[in-house]
């Protein structure tokens, strides 16, 4: 978890959800000391961890990644006891060049050693480093990972189009948190949010969030006091970034960045909230979809591949970055109001997914 950045992403959540839940399992997890605060926090405790480096806050991605690249490779030629798995939950070079030289170490002291490797989504290719980095990752990796663990089939097949071999590809599918009342009851919950939407997840670009501006702009001109909330944290570049766009745009009003947000806090919201808003421009799974479905939260969202082939019919779908159009369908939205019908049997929990995926790997240590 070399790659964590700040705030709550997919797959910073979807390792520890699993991870956490292995029993009798000894964990060294290398990772900063904001990944290690955030891990401690969503309750994976019992970890030893290995810290690359200590900012308080993320900023300078490339600096700070190539300077974690650089210790992440010190731990792996210094790690006096090779592990039994090797286990990357990104494939950021900063996870994969650590892990591999892990992987080289043992085959070359006769280890018997496993590397498995989680794998989400391809890089938007308008987004360069990201892109290029993720092509040599999966290059090294096409060489040393003995198995690939997708969080949808969408992930799945992206790595079958690329030549992997079907031999080394399983899937996964995340977990979620149910809202109690969820799991007894179907029937709404009689308050209310103080918000029209929510928007969940990192604050990043690739997560459209500069999308939601002309969108709620056109969305005031037909319910002028409806607001929006932010709910997820980026670097601090970039909260301050969206937060003086907000105020140039003249929203301060009607969007809010609420940061982070504790878990309790988003189930209710989620079980509040008249529907999410997700603009998201790439997804390997689309967790904060599920989560909002699985309380009941309608979720409009642009028309990605993988949407269609996991969720169906339960996401209002919008052609992919049209901002027009996606505004028209929130309004439609709140004009009309809620139109859930999504099926909770296609959800499961986080310890059914975490014995999934410990299944997966307990196998190959007797492979």
């Amino acid at each position: 978890m070399n790659a964590y950045t700040q705030g709550s992403s997919g797959g910073d959540v979807l390792f520890v959800e699993l991870t956490k839940r292995w029993k009798n399992v000894e964990h060294t997890v290398c990772t900063s000391a904001l990944g290690e605060q955030f891990c401690r926090m969503k309750g994976l405790t019992d970890a030893r961890f290995m810290i690359s480096t200590h900012e308080t806050e993320f900023s300078g991605v490339i600096r700070t990644y190539v300077k974690r690249i650089l210790l992440g490779l010190k731990f792996a030629f210094s790690v006096q006891q090779l592990p039994d798995i090797i286990y990357v939950s990104s494939d950021v070079p900063c996870d994969t060049f650590p892990a591999s030289v892990l992987k080289f170490r043992a085959k070359f002291a006769r280890k018997p050693c496993k590397l498995v490797q989680k794998f989400y989504h391809q890089n938007d290719p308008k987004r360069i480093i990201s892109y290029t980095a993720q092509f040599f990752s999966l290059a090294l990796l096409r060489q040393v990972a003995d198995v690939f663990i997708g969080c949808s089939q969408e992930s799945v097949d992206l790595l079958k189009k690329r030549g992997f071999p079907e031999s080394v590809l399983y899937l996964v599918r995340p977990g979620v948190n149910f809202a109690p009342s969820v799991k007894s009851e179907s029937s709404e919950s009689s308050e209310s949010s103080e918000y029209a939407a929510v928007f969940l997840g990192r604050i990043h670009p690739s997560k459209g969030i500069d999308d939601l501006f002309p969108v709620w702009q056109e969305v005031l001109l037909h319910h002028p006091e409806a607001q929006l909330a932010l709910i997820g944290k980026g670097d601090e570049d970039m909260m301050r970034f969206y937060q003086t766009e907000i105020e140039k745009r003249g929203l301060s009003k009607h969007i809010r960045m609420l940061g982070f947000v504790p878990d309790d806090e988003v189930s209710r919201l989620l079980s509040t909230t008249r529907f999410l808003i997700f603009s998201s421009h790439e997804e390997g799974y689309g967790m904060a979809v599920a989560e909002a479905l699985a309380h009941r939260c309608d979720v409009v969202a642009y028309d990605l591949p993988v949407f269609r082939k996991e969720f169906g019919d339960s996401v209002v779908r919008v052609p992919c970055y049209n901002t027009d159009v996606f505004a028209q369908k929130v309004v439609e939205y709140l004009d009309h109001g809620p139109k859930n019908n999504s099926d909770m049997q296609i959800f499961r929990t986080w310890e059914q997914a975490s014995q999934e995926e410990f299944v997966i790997i307990q196998n190959q240590l007797v492979a």
